[in-house]
């Protein structure tokens, strides 16, 4: 299973991995991190979404028709998840979108699109998972070659810090529709902490205590947001001390204020209503875009120029410079020192930029921005020089640094953490540590207070009860993001006599700036909601709170009553006893108040649950321990001794009487023991049907003492939140006392309810083979009709000699001709059979019609096929035949081979040629639309038998030289003898050298080369050289044979 760290953006998206490269030098395979790049050789895919017909396009496709096609575009979703549509930052997003956003009957944000020919309304929560299958296409594609939509991953996923808990689940959600299991959802601040401090060795121990650990700043300014970040950083242990962000310090609000500045010039030039301009989504899109190349252009040079095409049906260029801009940026005032200039919104970018760093600075319990070692920027919009420059003021005197690549850092520093979490990678164990962005706590009212309707924190103004509040997790709360499983919980007690309700909730304002009413769970069968509204007005006496998380509802009509044995808080442990009789007695008597406790978790997503109401009540446990006794050694002394004696005088007596008997009936004996057989028979027989029961000393029962403790008994209560009922540990409803506890059916609801998000992957996974359907289907078409039109132009080509038109008959032409126009009749009518009633078409039915028109053209093509392969094997054939006669002709080689046989190999090979000869002559005369006289196939197979005979019998080994001639006879005299002696010396040379002529020009294997001749070479006396049979020397050349020629 593939893991992945995906830097989910609100313009475009990276994902990193490890890949397995190969090591320079030493040739072993290890993991390297990298950012894979999607089919367009891009690193960074858009996070575009665009319907056109019955297909939907995502990522470089749909940004290329995001002009043309803005209506049916869904772009920039990131900062829509989880919100309303009341929502400050989506109105001002709707101003500039594409597409039209409305708010479906759930709350959810969604965009009105045309897609299969009706208009659809495509969540974004939806579209977030069509675009993280995307993101999906981009792995497989980069590491498998292969596009499969359904194969499980698992991610780390980032999120700005400043995300509430709606937010992350819907994120959460929509990767688990679109296959993707989510490790973890971390903040940028604790990505970008993991990249920077991982390749840090040199950073101080933890264990060392004299050790000062290292401050860093990371400042990141992206395309929809900025955050400064303090990270204190030791060595595989990084804390996030402080967060801050703004939304009014990023690319698009650059590139927004670029373009309301030249929609406000192009509407004077052109004398247009104010915002007329940018009420098109074209003109929308177009001046955005060319806002944008114009701020990457005054990155880096003074002077660009912003040029637009067909707006208003005008195209609009003008020169603007860095100047302009930062003026722009600082929003300052006009002429009237009240009104901002043109583009500006009236806030400073750069007093935005300083109050972030300094706000975080503070929150980190930093005294100056001297205490920092490092300042880290990374995002893409540091290059603009104003922003850049900014932040310098901000941290003066600490130097900026660059070190993290800008695009690239946050998806790396997912994947690093991704390892940490998933179980098919090994590493270094490294703590992250995040932070909680608001505090998180309960607020409730009383048991007896009236109007329990509304939740809130109230006004002055207002005449209702204020409910209570505390805070269980307060803003700065540290988590570990590095952990599968370390939650920190809370308990929070509540003395109630009957079910209540709590609304765990965000105690200050929530930076997505959503003012919501908060109402109470409605209480009615099994059903509890929130309902959200939005304030009208500031003077309204209401009870505002910014965000709730979740709420929770003690179910039932009554709390559960003490067990018996239950210690009850009022009661002494005397009266305990008679507790509960008296309490079915007096029923009129107040009602018992019980200590509720609630269970508030942390998990290591940064989202706080309502988890569990249980009731802990204290009862007297009896356990009895058995008391051992054991006697004095002495007495057991006595008592064997005794027992002795007794058994003596017992034998004695015995024997006395058996000595009598004996002497008194001898003659009884016989019969006797024939009677005792007979019963030892029967015994027998009784033993083996009942069994015997040896007899046992009595023993007496042990004695016991009672010990009394306290333990304390666990009732899990029913709480509501939504309509799905589950149990703890899949314990049954009706369960008895498990392990000292008792457990009630639970209800929790955890955003979306799961039947909901099983239900929407399983027609996410429809769409996906839908779209897949229908991207074959029309490449099947366009495959059509390209064959069309590819083969009407080279079917009428005679135009030279290896034209296809010339190997087409008259007849085989006319047929083509027909075929294919009434294939293209056929292609452009599929509307006419659908309005008549028809099935649709399908690939297969492309696929076959395309098959039929092809195979019309078989036989042309066979012959245009034979004629190009007929070019290159005859003069092959030729030249080898030709070689092979001239290679047998050389003595020196192949002189030992018969003549018989090289003049039946030359008769074969002279054979094949003139016969090869004559077919050409037979070929030329026919003309090419006419079937050939012989098959290429059949010449070379013909060949390929001739050349294998010819390598045999040239690779015949030569035979061993004759004996060698007997020594002479001894010399006469002295001359002689040195005469006859360099004879022997000369002719031993000459055969020395026919030796190693031998072994270069023959054949044959080491076998008869180097064995044999080193048997020649010992027969004339000669030291053989120090070669091995099996494998030739360097200088030696290898064995000519019968090359065939290219």
């Amino acid at each position: 299973m593939s893991v992945i760290g995906i830097d989910f953006g609100n313009d475009g998206s990276r994902v990193a991995t490890l890949v397995k490269v190969k090591k320079i030098g030493s040739g072993a395979t290890g993991n390297q991190l990298t950012v894979l790049m999607n089919e367009s050789s891009e690193r960074t895919t858009p996070s575009i979404i665009t319907y056109k017909g019955k297909q939907r396009f995502v990522g470089d496709t749909a940004s290329n028709m995001r002009v043309s096609n803005a209506q049916n575009t869904i772009a920039e979703f990131k900062m829509l998840l989880g919100k309303r549509i009341t929502d400050p930052d989506v109105t001002r997003y709707l101003k500039y979108s594409g597409s039209k956003i409305i708010e479906t009957e759930k709350g959810e944000l969604a965009a009105q699109v045309m897609y299969r020919d009706e208009q659809k309304e495509v969540t974004i929560s939806q579209a977030t998972a069509t675009y993280f299958s995307k993101l999906k296409e981009v792995v497989t594609h980069s590491i498998d070659q292969k596009k499969d939509p359904f194969k499980p991953m698992e991610a780390v996923i980032s999120v700005p810090s400043f995300f509430t808990q709606n937010q992350r689940i819907a994120l959460f959600e929509a990767a688990r529709v679109s296959g993707i299991k989510a490790f973890n959802v971390v903040s940028d601040a604790a990505a970008l902490a993991m990249e920077y401090g991982f390749p840090k060795l040199d950073l101080p121990q933890i264990t060392d205590k004299n050790a000062e650990p290292i401050t860093v700043a990371f400042v990141l300014v992206g395309q929809s947001y900025s955050t400064c970040a303090i990270v204190l950083m030791m060595r595989d242990n990084f804390q996030v001390l402080s967060t801050c962000s703004s939304l009014d310090v990023c690319g698009r609000e650059i590139d927004r204020r670029i373009a309301d500045n030249f929609a406000a010039i192009l509407e004077q030039k052109l004398r247009l209503s104010p915002g007329e301009v940018m009420n098109g989504a074209r003109n929308r899109v177009r001046m955005l875009t060319a806002a944008q190349q114009v701020k990457k252009v005054l990155s880096g040079v003074q002077q660009g120029q912003f040029s637009v095409e067909n707006v208003c049906e005008t195209d609009f260029s003008q020169s603007f410079s860095r100047k302009e801009l930062e003026e722009i940026l600082l929003g300052k005032k006009g002429q009237d020192g009240k009104t901002p200039i043109q583009g500006s919104d009236g806030i400073n970018m750069s007093d935005e930029i300083r109050r972030i760093c300094a706000q975080a600075v503070t929150d980190a319990g930093l005294k100056s921005v001297k205490e920092l070692n490092a300042v880290e920027i990374v995002g893409g919009s540091v290059r603009v020089p104003f922003i850049r420059t900014s932040i310098e003021h901000a941290f003066h005197p600490v130097q900026l640094s660059q070190t993290l690549n800008s695009e690239e850092a946050i998806a790396k520093g997912c994947m690093l953490t991704a390892v940490q979490l998933s179980p098919y990678h090994k590493g270094r164990t490294i703590k992250v540590q995040d932070i909680l962005q608001y505090t998180v706590g309960i607020a409730w009212r009383k048991e007896n207070e009236s109007n329990p309707g509304i939740v809130g924190k109230a006004t002055s103004q207002s005449s209702l009860t204020p409910e209570r509040f505390l805070a269980v997790f307060k803003k700065g709360s540290q988590f570990e993001v590095t952990s599968l499983d370390n939650s920190i919980s809370r308990n929070v007690s509540f003395k109630r006599t009957k079910p209540f309700s709590i609304v765990l909730e965000y105690q200050e304002e929530p930076f997505n700036r959503t003012r919501v009413n908060i109402k109470d769970i409605k209480i009615g069968g099994n059903e509890a909601s929130i309902e959200q509204q939005q304030v009208k007005g500031q003077n309204e006496s209401v009870h505002t709170v910014r965000a709730a998380i979740s709420a929770l509802r003690v179910t039932g009509s009554d709390l559960p009553k003490p067990n018996p044995d239950a210690i009850l808080p009022s009661a002494s442990n005397e009266d305990n006893k008679d507790g509960q009789k008296e309490m079915d007695k007096d029923k009129e008597e107040k009602p018992l108040e019980r200590p509720v406790k609630v269970r508030v978790t942390l998990d290591r997503f940064g989202l706080a649950w309502l988890e569990t109401a249980f009731i802990e009540e204290e009862y007297e446990h009896e356990e009895k321990i058995e008391i051992k006794k054991e006697k004095k050694q002495e007495e057991k002394k006595e008592e064997k001794k005794e027992d002795k004696k007794e058994d003596k005088k017992e034998d004695k007596k015995e024997d006395k009487k058996e000595e009598d008997k004996v002497e008194k009936k001898e003659e009884e004996k016989k019969e006797e023991k024939k009677q005792e057989e007979k019963k030892e028979e029967e015994k027998k027989e009784e033993e083996k049907k009942e069994p015997q029961i040896p007899q046992t000393q009595t023993i007496e029962p042990p004695e016991y003492e009672i010990k009394r403790s306290r333990r304390t008994r666990k009732i899990t209560l029913g709480i509501q939140t939504g309509n799905k009922i589950t149990l703890p540990n899949g314990i049954p409803s009706n369960a008895p006392y498990v392990d000292g506890s008792v457990y009630v059916p639970v209800c929790v609801g955890t955003g979306r309810d799961d039947v909901e998000v099983d239900k929407e992957q399983a027609q996410h996974n429809h769409d996906l083979l839908e779209d897949k359907t229908e991207r074959e289907l029309i490449d099947s078409k366009n495959a059509f009709e390209e064959f069309i039109y590819f083969q009407r132009e080279r079917s009428a080509d005679i135009s030279s000699e290896g034209s296809f038109g010339n190997y087409l008959t008259v007849q085989e032409r006319e047929e083509i001709d027909k075929d294919l126009e009434q294939g293209e009749e056929w292609l452009y009518a599929e509307d006419d059979e659908i309005n008549d009633g028809k099935p649709p078409r399908t690939k297969e039915t492309y696929q076959r019609r395309l098959f039929d028109m092809k195979k019309k053209s078989e036989k042309a093509e066979f012959r245009e096929a034979e004629d190009r392969r007929r070019e290159k094997l005859v003069p092959w054939v030729q030249q080898g035949c030709t070689f092979l006669l001239t290679e047998s002709d050389n003595e020196e080689k192949y002189g030992h081979i018969a003549k018989e046989k090289k003049e039946k190999a030359k008769k074969d090979a002279n054979a094949m040629t003139k016969k090869l000869q004559d077919l050409i002559v037979k070929q030329n005369q026919k003309k090419k639309n006419e079937d050939p006289i012989f098959l290429c196939a059949d010449i070379e197979s013909e060949y390929n038998k001739l050349r294998k005979g010819w390598q045999e019998l040239l690779s015949e080994p030569k035979p061993k030289p004759p004996e060698p001639v007997a020594q002479p006879t001894a010399p006469t005299s002295a001359s002689d003898g040195n005469a006859q002696k360099e004879e022997v010396k000369k002719e031993g040379e000459m055969k020395k050298d026919e030796v190693f002529e031998k072994k270069e020009d023959t054949t044959t294997t080491a076998q008869t080369g180097a064995a044999e001749g080193n048997d020649l070479l010992d027969d004339f006396g000669i030291e053989t050289p120090g070669v091995e049979p099996t494998q030739p020397t360097s200088n030696q050349k290898p064995p000519s044979r019968p090359v065939s020629p290219k």
